[in-house]
């Protein structure tokens, strides 16, 4: 296997292992550039804008995250051949030889991020690409990627810049919500509760990682989330006695029959409740201590929910970190 065809293999590997982002058109509106008719894409995530020509119709979106590279894949809509990657590299790892060796070409940075781009008609005139078809599309994909521009930086991503390469950024296109965490606790999985929707009012999401059997995990929920029914497993806390103008005394009781201790922080202008637990696990008589931190009133995605981050106490630096880098 050559080089390239490793670094390919490496790289699909990694973003298989996330999953597929939903396809979703940031921006599309009609524009005329240079006499021709264009459709514009922007997006607000990422902090850029290209323009299509029009046989390209309108682009379909893909987005995909993985430890280094975040990869947006923007395909004409009646033809899979003709598509442009945008790959967004945070800057520390740009110089990574996955970054400097991936067959793709450099467009520009900002403090955040550096851009490059691939696409269609890569290959053009290799064995099975000889048609005029594929130069064609890779002059198109040429002409596209010199309209890239950088547009306004909205800065809702966390910024992991001042940790160390032992961590990574979690983003994913169905929540605003993303953070920095260690990267051996594996991959961040991002999924909505299971429960049956008679089960259940309201909704409750969770992040966990793929190396980390129980903890940490978090979890965010609607303000009226609630099982109905029967429940073995009852809430962690009562989000509505929640009330951070009674002492930390007082608050300790919202944990009955688990020696609990709290303290009241506050991270980046919002209030946390902070709780060692240790109790016996009812269902399995174990002694659990788990650290607990309950910041009520987050707004995700434009709605408010309250969110959970659960680990253990031998956890507490790395998920004080973790908690410091949120961006919502």
């Amino acid at each position: 296997m050559n080089k390239k065809a490793l670094i390919l293999l490496i790289m699909t590997i990694s973003l298989l292992t996330i999953g597929a982002g939903c396809v979703k058109q940031d921006t599309k509106n009609q524009a005329g550039i240079g006499g021709n008719t264009l459709y514009s894409y922007e997006s607000t995530k990422y902090g850029f804008s290209l323009a299509f020509p029009a046989n390209w119709g309108t682009v379909k979106e893909e987005t995909k995250a993985a430890t280094i590279f975040n990869t947006v894949l923007l395909t004409a809509e009646n033809d899979p051949n003709r598509y442009i990657q945008i790959s967004v590299v945070k800057v520390g790892d740009k110089n990574k030889p996955l970054v400097v060796d991936y067959p793709h070409s450099y467009l520009t940075e900002n403090e955040t991020y550096a851009y490059y781009y691939s696409g269609g008609g890569d290959d053009a005139g290799k064995p099975g690409l000889e048609d005029q078809k594929y130069f064609d599309i890779a002059k198109e994909v040429k002409t596209i990627s010199e309209t890239f521009k950088l547009t306004t930086f909205t800065g809702s991503l966390a910024d992991c810049r001042s940790l160390s390469p032992s961590w990574a950024l979690f983003s994913d296109s169905e929540t605003s919500l993303s953070f920095c965490y260690i990267n051996s606790w594996g991959t961040a999985k991002f999924k909505e509760t299971e429960i049956s929707p008679a089960a259940k009012a309201g909704t409750i999401y969770y992040i966990s990682f793929s190396e980390s059997v129980n903890y940490p995990l978090i979890s965010y929920s609607t303000l009226d989330f609630k099982k109905l029914g029967d429940s073995d497993v009852p809430s962690v806390i009562d989000w509505k006695a929640l009330d951070f103008s009674k002492s930390e005394t007082e608050l300790a009781l919202l944990f009955p029959n688990e020696k609990a201790t709290v303290r009241k922080i506050t991270v980046n202008s919002k209030q946390v409740l902070v709780v060692n637990r240790d109790f016996i696990e009812p269902l399995s008589q174990k002694r659990i201590t788990p650290l607990d931190y309950f910041m009520p009133n987050v707004s995700i995605n434009g709605t408010t929910y309250n969110l959970h981050l659960v680990g253990l106490s031998e956890q507490e630096a790395v998920l004080d970190k973790l908690l410091e880098s949120m961006s919502y």
